[in-house]
């Protein structure tokens, strides 16, 4: 907000949730609260073997539907109506075979719950191995580091160019974002480029 003829703001960043896709039983933690996070690492795990099982079975279901369909195809060589029509419920059967080891298969890829961005773990959701989660407990909160900001809050739209930042003794060059309306007055995000040294919740001055 304005403080006489300056503005000022602060470092703010995304917060992400982080949820599992279905339910069961907790078998990995490997990421608590206050743990740095890189993008594509393992938070945590459910259990896989009755989902293993679930897509043993499936293969198993698709091996004996294909090998049943290609009897059907060299024991029925004819193209009359019958036949045709015997044939295309066997390849019905068959496909939805492959569907199902493919819903199988997707089902065991989402057992591992991995963070789509990096930063740092702001809540484990209180994941601990043999506890049961759901889709709608136990997600993970964490603080997109990549998306952080310099955020300054407007009591009305004005004409803002290139600005420089200072926060702390330190000077930065911004990079203008878009102001947009937010509740009673206005915000307008910039790029500083460089955030090595800044953290969320500092606060600054432009110049």
């Amino acid at each position: 907000m304005a403080k006489g003829n300056k503005l000022a703001g602060r470092i703010v960043a995304d917060e992400i949730d982080v949820r599992y896709a279905f339910s069961g039983k907790i078998a990995v933690v490997k990421k608590r609260t206050g743990d740095v996070v890189k993008r594509g690492e393992v938070l945590a795990a459910l259990d896989s073997k009755l989902l293993q099982m679930e897509l043993d079975v499936q293969l198993a279901d698709y091996e004996r539907t294909r090998a049943e369909f290609e009897i059907f195809g060299k024991r029925n060589t004819g193209q009359d109506d019958q036949t045709n029509f015997l044939r295309k419920i066997e390849q019905a059967q068959l496909n939805a075979s492959v569907k199902e080891v493919e819903l199988a298969k997707a089902k065991m890829d989402q057992v591992v719950l991995i963070s789509p961005v990096s930063g740092i773990i702001l809540d484990d959701g209180g994941n601990r191995v043999g506890l049961n989660a759901s889709p709608a407990s136990n997600d993970y909160k964490i603080l997109d580091t990549d998306s952080k900001r310099f955020r300054i809050e407007l009591d009305e739209a004005i004409d803002l160019k290139d600005i420089t930042v200072k926060i702390g003794e330190k000077e930065y060059t911004g990079e203008i974002g878009v102001i947009r309306p937010d509740g009673n007055g206005f915000v307008v995000d910039v790029n500083l480029g460089d955030y090595s040294d800044l953290i969320v919740g500092m606060k600054g001055e432009v110049k």
